[in-house]
C-alpha cells in the first residue's frame, strides 16, 4: 500500500512534533487539475475561465468560499462542506469578478473585490476578496491533497494522492503533468521523495519535515519542498490542502 501525501505529512509532522516539542509548524484528470493560472486569469481573460474565490467579512471571523462555473456560483458559507447552488441572473457576462446569483432567498452579490451573501438565513456583509487564500481553496475543491509554492520565478507543485504530480511555472505557461509514483519515505531523516518522468521531462521532488517561511509573505509552512524539474532547481513551501 503507497503512502498518500497525507500520510507522508502526518509522519513528518509526527516525527518533527516528537523531535522539536510540538512546536512545528479524489483521484483526478489531467484536465481538472487546478493550477496559478485558474485564480488569475492572465492568459485568456477572466471571462473564459472558472474561478474560486474566499471572502473574508467584517470582523474578520467569517468567511465563506465562491466557486464560479459558467453561469453557476457554489457557495461555501462558513465551513459547510455541501455548497449551494446559485444560479446567474441576467445575462451580464463580462466577469466573474461581478454578478448577482440568487434562488430562493439565498443572494449572492460579486462587487469585485467585495461581496455580500445570505444563505440559510445569515447575512454575510463587509465581505472582502483574499486571493492568497482563494489560490489553495481552489486547489482543494479540484482534488488537490498537497501544494508546494515558491518564487524567483513562481512555481507550484499539486499533489494528487495515487493519480498526479502537477507542476506549473512561468504565469502557466509551463504546465507538466506526471504520474503520481510511490514516494520513498525516510521517517529518521524527515523526508519523503518523489522522481517521475513523462514526455521527455523528468520531476524530482522533495519535502523536508522542516518549518518554512514563504519569502514573499513571511507566510509560514509546515514543510520545506525542494523540486528539480530536468536540470532546473526550485525550492519552497508546501502544506497539506486537506
Amino acid at each position: 500500500m503507497r503512502p498518500s501525501p497525507a500520510v507522508l505529512l502526518f509522519l513528518i509532522a509526527a516525527a518533527v512534533a516528537g523531535c522539536q516539542g510540538g512546536d512545528a509548524p479524489t483521484a483526478t484528470t489531467a484536465g481538472e487539475v487546478a493550477t496559478a493560472l485558474d485564480t488569475t486569469g492572465a492568459a485568456q481573460g477572466d471571462r473564459l475561465l472558472d474561478r474560486t474565490f474566499v471572502y473574508v467579512c467584517s470582523g474578520g471571523d467569517t468567511r465563506f468560499v465562491v466557486r464560479v462555473e459558467g453561469a453557476t456560483a457554489f457557495v461555501y458559507p462558513a465551513e459547510q462542506q455541501v455548497p449551494t447552488r446559485l444560479p446567474r441572473l441576467g445575462s451580464d457576462s463580462a466577469s466573474v469578478r461581478t454578478g448577482t446569483y440568487a434562488a430562493d432567498d439565498d443572494r449572492l452579490v460579486m462587487m469585485g473585490d467585495s461581496a455580500t451573501l445570505r444563505a440559510g438565513g445569515k447575512d454575510y456583509r463587509g465581505c472582502e476578496s483574499r486571493p492568497d487564500e482563494a489560490l489553495w481553496e481552489n486547489a482543494r475543491l479540484s482534488g488537490v491533497d498537497f501544494r508546494a509554492v515558491g518564487h524567483g520565478p513562481a512555481w507550484n507543485l499539486d499533489i494528487h494522492d495515487d493519480s498526479l504530480l502537477v507542476f506549473v511555472a512561468d504565469s502557466g505557461r509551463t504546465r507538466l503533468v506526471f504520474p503520481a509514483p510511490a514516494p520513498d519515505i525516510d521517517v529518521r531523516a524527515l523526508r519523503g521523495d518523489y522522481r517521475t518522468a513523462q514526455g521527455g521531462h523528468t520531476l524530482a521532488a522533495t519535502l523536508y519535515g522542516r518549518a518554512c517561511v514563504d519569502e514573499s509573505d513571511g507566510t509560514r509552512f509546515e514543510t520545506t519542498v525542494a523540486v528539480r524539474l530536468d536540470s532546473t532547481a526550485y525550492t519552497g513551501c508546501g502544506r497539506s490542502v486537506r
